[in-house]
């Protein structure tokens, strides 16, 4: 028998395992603490009746994870994963989530779980979405994978039950706002860029929730777990999904602080973490304006002023030093240096007299260039690092 209403929590990159990236060893972290706020979601979803639990990719940080990772994995116990890609491997062979319960990989999949229909859209890739071999080009083949997967959304969306809540959770790189999907701001790689419009169009869904969208202003954002890299910081949250029904099947659109359609209203809400890693990334003036504020790490990036000798690291170390505040910091200074520059001369050097190609090369041979010194520790092991090296 159908229930009038549904609890659905979206948890998106755990990333289990990626406490051995290098990164993360510096800060010292164990791999039951980058465990504690997945752990914390599921804890949560038990005490407040969660119907469905969903990780939306990358639920593990390696293809190939370890025995330990598996363990970890299985601890989770979520009633379904998207594959993200992370979790992927080449064609053909086994992928990282081969010993979990209820998986959509390669091409899209409706669950159906709890009566709720779940339209699952794991990490694109053209080997999957390719109906003969490839385009010219890798731009072709992205552009038809693209094009081939809307395709097959649209008409596994208009396939749903209307008496049934549905929603869309998947692991793939957006665009928004009219953004072009195939521009040089987002082909850095060979990934397939969906615009995320086209996937909220979608017929007969309630809300689209990804994976693989670390900012946490931008629709459908899920959240990781923990902060993935130091350009990953700010508040972490999870996702939860109200599902009721309500007597406005005849009125879709905004309601009561969340979305009808089909006559289910959708209400999403993002739960912080109590237990994530809290990283700040400054420069020397917002660092300088954030006392107070305790960090597992900081990321510091200090401008030298023009014409500043290394001993203007001075000031940095003494900033640092009287800040207890972070048990982790790493500090990148920027500096102008003078280095040797091809010259560059109408006649060759070796053709023009002695003296006059020597002054050539004493007028051309230093150039500007920024420079970086990093350091890292705590507050003692800063003082303690030699800038001259």
């Amino acid at each position: 028998m159908m229930q009038d209403h549904y609890r659905i929590m979206i948890l998106a990159d755990t990333h289990i395992g990626a406490e051995r990236r290098p990164w993360l060893r510096k800060l010292g972290v164990k791999h039951y603490q980058y465990d504690r706020p997945a752990a914390e979601a599921m804890l949560w979803a038990y005490q407040n009746k969660v119907d469905v639990t969903v990780i939306a990719g990358d639920m593990f940080d390696k293809r190939v994870p370890t025995p330990e990772d598996y363990i970890r994995g299985q601890q989770l116990a979520p009633d379904l994963v998207v594959a993200g890609n992370h979790d992927v491997t080449a064609v053909g062979h086994t992928d990282a989530l081969w010993n979990m319960r209820h998986v959509v990989r390669g091409r899209s999949d409706t669950v159906l779980a709890s009566d709720v229909q779940i339209v699952g859209l794991p990490w694109p890739r053209p080997v999957d979405w390719l109906h003969e071999a490839g385009g010219t080009t890798i731009g072709d083949e992205i552009a038809e994978t693209r094009s081939n997967l809307l395709e097959a959304l649209d008409t596994r969306c208009k396939a749903l039950s209307v008496d049934r809540p549905a929603i869309l959770v998947g692991h793939a790189m957006v665009s928004y706002g009219g953004t072009d999907v195939d521009g040089p701001s987002l082909m850095l790689g060979k990934d397939v860029v969906l615009p995320y419009e086209a996937l909220r169009a979608l017929p007969n869904i309630g809300g689209v929730y990804l994976g693989h969208v670390h900012d946490s202003t931008a629709p459908g954002y899920v959240g990781s777990t923990q902060p993935t890299d130091w350009g990953d910081t700010g508040p972490k949250s999870f996702t939860v999904v109200d599902i009721k029904k309500v007597d406005h099947a005849d009125t879709p659109g905004p309601f009561n602080g969340g979305v009808v359609v089909n006559g289910w209203n959708y209400v999403t809400r993002q739960i912080p973490y109590t237990t994530s890693l809290k990283l700040g990334v400054f420069d020397n003036e917002t660092y300088l304006d954030s006392s107070g504020v305790a960090y597992d790490g900081i990321r510091l990036n200090w401008k030298m002023a023009e014409g500043d000798s290394p001993d203007g690291l001075e000031r940095c170390r003494q900033v640092v030093e009287k800040d207890p505040l972070h048990p982790y910091v790493e500090v990148i200074v920027e500096h102008e240096v003078k280095r040797a520059a091809r010259v560059k001369t109408a006649e060759p050097l070796a053709k023009m007299q002695p003296l006059d190609s020597l002054n050539v090369w004493l007028d051309q041979r230093l150039t500007a260039m920024e420079d970086m010194i990093i350091v890292e520790g705590n507050a003692h092991e800063i003082m303690s690092h030699d800038p001259q090296r």
